[in-house]
């Protein structure tokens, strides 16, 4: 619905107007108004952001009963129509699960990593997961692509793979929500129409009025920012 794609576009597009890095990596064409939307909603990077919006971003309560007795779950044994309820942010904020990246370049799980789901071949510790020592990627162990008849190493590409339990900002199982596929479109879309039609400039450039997610909105969705967030708008002059 748009009172949860709204503020999640809000935050995609506030994310990339303030890390000057990751304007300079996906810098719009301002001089053509006309988008690919597959191929916009297929790019790792733009992919990998959306994610992450979401995984820091939303708060659902998933609320389920029991259909037989003695439900175990966790540890703990919920009795036939009880009532369970999970909430995604404690998912989305496993130190267990999540890669919070590496001694010399962090990235704690409050905080936007627009790579985190990006998995690099030539970076073993790269990708979501947190993965033990004996399990982290080998390059030599990453098969290479076939282009024009030759092998060439496997560029770095999005990866949901292991997430289906931690990554649920649209629920699961049969109520998993079924315009998720047209919510992502509308998400990243929206951010690419609005940075190649108008430039932006943030007032607070240095982040110290930063915008916090509104608590008061948790567990109902995606949680706006909690205060307006001042900037300089006018449509593109290229």
């Amino acid at each position: 619905t748009n009172s949860n794609s709204v503020p999640a576009a809000t935050w995609f597009l506030y994310e990339v107007l303030q890390d000057p890095q990751l304007q300079g990596r996906k810098e719009p064409n301002k001089t053509i108004l006309t988008f690919d939307t597959p191929k916009l909603c297929s790019d790792p990077l733009l992919q990998s952001l959306y994610a992450e919006t979401l995984r820091l971003r939303v708060a659902v309560l998933v609320v389920r009963e029991p259909t037989r007795d003695n439900f175990s779950f966790r540890g703990w044994h919920i009795k036939k129509s009880e009532v369970l309820s999970i909430s995604t942010r404690t998912e989305a904020m496993n130190q267990d699960i999540w890669n919070t990246g590496s001694d010399e370049d962090p990235h704690p799980l409050d905080t936007m990593w627009a790579d985190r789901f990006i998995i690099d071949p030539q970076n073993p510790s790269s990708g979501p997961l947190r993965l033990p020592q004996d399990k982290k990627r080998n390059k030599s162990t990453i098969p290479a692509i076939q282009v024009n008849g030759h092998a060439e190493a496997r560029k770095p590409y999005f990866s949901m793979d292991g997430l289906s339990a931690s990554w649920i900002p649209y629920g699961g199982g049969t109520s998993l929500c079924p315009g998720r596929h047209f919510a992502k479109q509308e998400i990243i879309t929206t951010a690419a129409i609005l940075l190649t039609a108008y430039d932006f400039e943030l007032i607070d450039v240095e982040g110290k009025d930063a915008p916090q997610v509104d608590m008061s909105c948790f567990g109902f969705g995606t949680m706006p920012p909690d205060r307006a967030i001042p900037l300089r708008i006018r449509r593109s002059q290229s």
